[in-house]
């Protein structure tokens, strides 16, 4: 387990709603257990489906907008996008390393900062 997640780049700046979840406030409980999400090759964890990207890129976002309807918090809900999030390069997408290490690390990031078994 990793002790120092800063420098994995979940927050993904270079693309768009890559990434979703976190506590609003350091007050802020959280009291389900965490949902993580893992989409799928060339998805964008949190994508809108427009404004730059595939009209197909939504990841999560419809299913965190009906989680958060059924009482689940953002601190309770958790995505990254890993590798392009570029249709065409999907064929270079696959179970690499670099991309396991950063799902583990992603997970592990999460389990710690929740706080979860």
């Amino acid at each position: 387990m990793y002790s120092d997640y800063s420098n994995w780049g979940f927050q993904r700046s270079d693309i768009e709603c890559a990434a979703f979840g976190g506590k609003a406030s350091s007050k802020d409980t959280i009291a389900k257990t965490p949902i993580i999400f893992i989409h799928g090759n060339s998805d964008i964890g949190f994508g809108k489906g427009s404004g730059g990207h595939e009209s197909w890129q939504t990841g999560f976002r419809e299913l965190a907008i009906f989680l958060g309807s059924q009482g689940y918090k953002k601190s309770e809900l958790y995505t990254t996008t890993w590798g392009t999030a570029s249709l065409s390069a999907a064929s270079l997408n696959n179970h690499k390393r670099k991309y396991v290490l950063y799902l583990r690390a992603f997970v592990e990031a999460v389990l710690a900062y929740t706080k979860a078994p």
